[in-house]
This record gives C-alpha cells, structure tokens and sequence, in this order.
C-alpha cells in the first residue's frame, strides 16, 4: 500500500510540475517575446460546439509550403524581419549554418498533410462578437528567441488593436 501511495504522490508531482514550467514558459513569453504582426485571412467565425471563434489562416502559411515543397521539412523555422509597423516578412528558411543578423528573428512552424501552421489558428471570442473580429488583418504574436510564439490578438488594416466592449474599461456614470 505505502508503495502504491509514494508513486501516487510521485507521479502526480511529476504531472504537477510539467505543467507549472509550461505555464512559465508561455509566461515568459507573453512577458519577453518580441511582438510582431502577420498578415492573415479571417475564416467562418462559428463553431456549433465551441461557441464563437475564428479560425485564422496566416500569409505565410502558403509561403512557407511553396519554400519546404522540395524538402522533407516537418518541423523547422523561418527567419523574419520586422518593418516600422511589426509587420513580419519572412527572408528565409533558418539553417543553423547562417546566422541571424541584428534586425531578424526565428518563428517556429510545422508542416502537416493539412498545410501549414503557425501560432495559434483559432481566436476565440464572446458569443455574438463575430462581427467586431471580421476586420482583423493581422495576428499579433509574441515570440520567444528560439521561435515559440503565442498569438495575443488582432489587429484591423490600421494596426489598431480590435477590442470590443467588454474588454474595455467601464465608463463612469453621470447624471
């Protein structure tokens, strides 16, 4: 019985532990990543099952298929740049042969028989919303130096944040 007990305890200690240092490495980078923007192209924002949300299909997803066609690449990373906006462009396919320069960064994807991914492809919002979310234009991602990225939001044609309004603060009351 006591050995049943302690590999209980162990392995829940085990799982306990596997998902705190999860939850800091996406702490970590929402906190320190660098924010960028990429392009995307809004699909049916309804799920019957999951309420409301947007499935999101990224520019780069097609790009990236057309530059790993002739490769056996399932897993890997694309080096970016930044314009004045955030907006990512992707320079290259990363070989660890070349190094970054200053002003480039790493964005993790992987290839699968469905196509491509990249951060997240569902954003998910309050019921009835959906038409506050059909101007969005970019994903607006955190990215951490080795490419992990977390999506944060969205942004319309104008790099305005989209919010609605139970995001936003309440508005005082006057009489």
């Amino acid at each position: 019985m006591f050995k049943k007990t302690t590999i209980l305890w162990l392995t829940t200690l085990i799982i306990f532990s596997a998902f705190t240092y999860l939850v800091y490495k996406k702490e970590v980078i929402l906190s320190q990543g660098t924010t960028m923007l990429i392009a995307l192209a809004p699909v049916d924002p309804r799920s019957l099952i999951q309420g409301d949300y947007m499935t999101l299909r990224y520019s780069f997803n097609r790009t990236i298929a057309g530059m790993t066609a002739e490769q056996t690449i399932m897993d890997g990373h694309i080096v970016v740049t930044l314009n004045e906006n955030q907006v990512a462009s992707i320079v290259r396919i990363y070989n660890r042969d070349t190094p970054l320069k200053s002003n480039e960064y790493l964005l993790s994807f992987r290839k699968r028989a469905t196509g491509v991914r990249i951060a997240s492809e569902a954003f998910f919002f309050q019921e009835g919303h959906a038409n506050d979310f059909n101007k969005a234009r970019f994903g607006k991602i955190k990215v951490s130096p080795d490419g992990d990225s977390i999506l944060t939001g969205l942004y319309d044609k104008s790099f305005r944040p989209l919010v609605h309004e139970y995001s936003q603060p309440a508005k005082p009351v006057t009489n």
